[in-house]
């Protein structure tokens, strides 16, 4: 799909409207082979995330892994608070 195309557009305007979203706007220089591991590793544990990486194992709950990813589920009568910065953010990581 041409990121041009109106299909293209209003799939981005929708994805904009969710809680992810942020997640899809995050870049960092990781290294093909890292994101092949990480990929072909990565499962799920009860409530955590398990992955392989270098032959090293990681064990990552999913609240931590919803911090990394920069997920805050939207709760009605609560106020939001702000996600951390991008530079605490790449800090944590």
């Amino acid at each position: 799909m041409k990121p041009k195309e109106p299909t293209y557009q209003v799939a981005l305007d929708a994805l904009a409207l969710t809680t992810c979203y942020p997640t899809f706007l995050i870049t960092a220089e990781v290294p093909v082979i890292y994101m092949h591991q990480f990929w072909a590793t990565v499962t799920k544990h009860k409530a955590s995330y398990r992955f392989k990486i270098d032959n090293k194992r990681f064990s990552v709950n999913v609240e931590v892994f919803r911090k990394i990813l920069n997920i805050y589920p939207k709760i009605s009568g609560k106020e939001f608070n702000e996600p951390t910065s991008k530079e605490e953010a790449i800090s944590f990581i």
